[in-house]
């Protein structure tokens, strides 16, 4: 539905545990590459994988944020986090270093505790799009969707990483996206990835409607 023929891409850096998968990589690039976005928001930095994507697909002189807690701090010190051994050995952003001075886009790393409103005041009023994927916590991604929907347009799409079914003290994703599905009916799941997204009810009608033209035209070309 948001494909586009546009040349897409991926880097190649190894997958590392706490990244997202090739495929999920893919699907990013296609959205980004079909919405356009000038600001992009990443809440979870980790070792930079998402911000390549966002850095290599989006367009020339976008801006991109991404946010992390400070490279030093411990995590048995940090409320609400998960993954706890991801944090005390990340590299943060070490996967967009070589290309962050290339001017293409602006990269604005951004270290602070999402818990902290001081953090969210370091960020742009208006995001295009929107990836969270820091604690996976329950308290943690209902207070980072919270906090992120406020810098959001009529426009902007938001994606989660690490939905799933199960719930656990560090699975919590899946049990906020589920109750928030109950608020709003703009939020879907993308089969066989850990991606919950949201978009906006005009861009979705949009997409559907691209759809049917694609068929229409497939139709066409099979009866000639």
């Amino acid at each position: 539905m948001f494909a586009t023929d546009e040349y897409v891409i991926i880097h190649d850096g190894e997958w590392t545990d706490g990244c997202i998968s090739p495929l999920e990589r893919y699907l990013l690039a296609h959205l980004i590459h079909y919405f356009k976005p000038k600001v992009l928001l990443e809440v979870g930095t980790y070792r930079g994988c998402t911000t390549r994507i966002f850095h290599d697909n989006a367009l020339e002189g976008a801006q991109i944020y991404t946010v992390d807690l400070p490279p030093k701090v411990e995590a048995k010190s940090v409320p609400h986090a998960s993954d706890l051994r991801l944090i005390d050995t990340r590299d943060v952003g070490v996967v967009f270093s070589t290309c962050a001075a290339d001017g293409r886009c602006q990269i604005h790393q951004i270290f602070g505790n999402t818990f902290d409103p001081q953090t969210w005041g370091k960020l742009p009023e208006h995001c295009d799009f929107i990836f969270i994927d820091a604690s996976h916590t329950y308290e943690a991604v209902r207070n980072d969707t919270r906090q992120a929907l406020k810098h959001c347009g009529p426009r902007t799409v938001v994606v989660w990483h690490d939905y799933s079914e199960h719930v656990t003290v560090e699975r919590g994703v899946g049990r906020f996206i589920r109750e928030l599905m109950r608020e709003r009916s703009d939020i879907f799941i993308c089969p066989d990835t850990t991606l919950a997204i949201l978009i906006p009810a005009e861009e979705f009608k949009a997409g559907q409607e691209r759809v049917q033209t694609f068929l229409r035209t497939t139709e066409s070309l099979v009866g000639n």
